[in-house]
């Protein structure tokens, strides 16, 4: 299982530089969908080895068919892909909280993260409409949320799950940042950063499934 997580993971990077290089929409899209098919496998063998967290399994995939969905309509409408994404953070939020329960002081945790959404808004030139800040302030509350929930879930238990999950909420935390200043400010190299670290983050989401099984 090891090995096809690996090879897997190879895929998606494969075809996500492949569509950096060459912007071809069927590389992008195949990039999504290998995650997904990922996370599905990883979630049958999960159910024949350790069922204790098929739920977080479950969450955790609706997460990931939400983001492929959200990266294959940002490109043609942004806030729509946006709000997608939102959606997407929401349940893997929800995850998060199925392998520990939220607490008031989970919010603590989400605070540096919201600072840094909060000084984005407040300073990127193009960012000037009601509806952009409006949607950048409820996306910016969702992901700093769960970015901090994985932080706050690692703070609790320091195991290779927990180690995993962080690690890959605080890269498509750092994935947004760069899709926002390539986008409202117009900078070419967060662009190629934000596609990278955003296929890679979900690699290791995927990824997380299968180490669910212990």
């Amino acid at each position: 299982m090891i090995i096809i997580n690996l090879l897997f993971s190879l895929g998606v990077m494969v075809f996500a530089v492949s569509y950096l290089l060459n912007a071809i929409m069927i590389t992008k899209t195949i990039a999504s969908s290998l995650f997904v098919i990922l996370a599905v496998i990883n979630i049958v063998y999960l159910s024949k080895t350790n069922k204790k967290h098929i739920k977080f399994a479950v969450l955790m995939l609706m997460a990931l068919v939400f983001s492929l969905f959200a990266d294959l309509t940002i490109n043609h409408h942004f806030i729509g892909g946006a709000l997608i994404f939102a959606v997407a953070h929401v349940f893997y939020l929800i995850s998060f909280c199925s392998l520990e329960k939220f607490r008031l002081r989970n919010l603590l945790y989400s605070l540096p993260f919201l600072a840094v959404c909060i000084i984005l808004i407040c300073f990127l030139p193009n960012l000037n409409t009601a509806v952009m800040v409006t949607v950048a302030v409820i996306y910016s509350i969702i992901i700093s949320f769960m970015t901090g929930k994985s932080l706050s879930n690692l703070r609790l238990s320091y195991n290779s799950l927990y180690i995993l999950l962080f690690t890959a909420g605080i890269i498509f935390f750092f994935s947004d940042v760069m899709l926002v200043l390539g986008h409202f400010a117009d900078m070419e190299i967060p662009r190629a950063l934000c596609r990278f670290s955003y296929y890679f983050s979900q690699c290791l989401m995927a990824m997380s499934i299968y180490k669910a099984k212990n």
